[in-house]
């Protein structure tokens, strides 16, 4: 048994309640608490029924075949949150990008790089293989801790261990049932993905603010988040771009480790894949996770060669 308890708040947005000063208009949801941003959860859904009330908006256009080599449309950066009516706002995941491709319960799990997550993450594949619709999702596997935060340490973790609570967190949707939906805006997309998520389990809908991204920034930072997303509500989905529609942003907050060692996957040409961290202790050093991105050629080069002259043949 993988997993004993359900972690604290995994139904809201996340677990901090100080965005009272979001007005509740302006937020995403139709449904909210005061103070929180929720995810509701309600009767189980009518998945067929709700489909075709959905493709009703969609007759005329030309039927799509379901893409099957999409990538995912990437985030450029920014330094500072903003307030911007024309923005939503989502919590920056601290997990593995993946996009799904589901089809009359035939399921691929794709990661950011094309290889497969469906052995890797099988309870995720097993709940998408019951999801009775034909689709196409973008979303992130994440781990959360007991009181429902990001664990990326877990996530790295988690297929040796089985511990923490494993999740499928869904920001959009890219194809349904035989219409394209890339080029519609992100707003009609998920108003669309909210209607057909199953409520509770392990498929999980990825909520988002409008507008009020500073104070979201904020309160990410306060509940120790990664950072948030920033994204235009009508931009179109660039297949495999890194675009300026959409943002991260950041909690920066620095931290010393000391590089225990790497890794490196055996389908890249780079010098590693991710380093491993940890932390001086009393009892040794303690693994803290890896980090892999944010890592130039050039700076790949200048940390190996530092490395170098400590590495030791790994026995297998």
């Amino acid at each position: 048994m993988r997993t004993s308890k359900q972690p604290a708040n995994t139904n809201k947005l996340f677990a901090v309640k100080n965005l009272k000063t979001i007005p509740a208009a302006r937020r995403s949801s139709n449904k909210k608490r005061a103070g929180d941003i929720v995810i509701e959860t309600g009767s189980r859904k009518d998945f067929k029924t709700t489909v075709d009330f959905i493709l009703r908006d969609f007759k005329g256009e030309e039927v799509s075949a379901m893409p099957l080599d999409l990538k995912p449309m990437l985030a450029s950066t920014s330094q500072e949150p903003f307030n911007d009516a024309a923005w939503q706002f989502e919590i920056k995941w601290d997990g593995y990008r993946a996009i799904s491709y589901l089809s009359d319960g035939t399921v691929s799990i794709r990661s950011r790089n094309n290889n497969s997550f469906d052995s890797k993450f099988f309870p995720v594949h097993e709940a998408l293989k019951h999801w009775p619709v034909n689709a196409i999702v973008d979303g992130e596997i994440v781990v959360l801790d007991g009181e429902g935060k990001p664990d990326f340490g877990g996530l790295q973790q988690w297929q040796r261990t089985g511990e923490g609570h494993l999740f499928y967190y869904l920001f959009d949707l890219l194809w349904l049932d035989g219409v394209d939906l890339t080029g519609k805006p992100l707003h009609q997309r998920k108003e669309i993905l909210k209607k057909i998520v199953p409520d509770g389990g392990v498929i999980r809908f990825s909520d988002s603010i409008d507008e009020y991204g500073q104070q979201f920034f904020e309160a990410a930072k306060t509940g120790n988040l990664e950072g948030i997303v920033a994204k235009r509500t009508d931009s179109v989905y660039q297949n495999g771009y890194r675009t300026t529609d959409w943002l991260k942003i950041k909690v920066e907050e620095r931290h010393e480790a000391v590089i225990c060692g790497y890794t490196r996957n055996k389908d890249t040409d780079r010098l590693f894949s991710s380093l491993v961290l940890g932390i001086p202790t009393k009892k040794g050093i303690e693994f803290i996770g890896q980090v892999g991105t944010g890592f130039t050629a050039r700076m790949q080069r200048d940390i190996f060669k530092k490395m170098n002259p400590f590495f030791q043949e790994v026995l297998k």
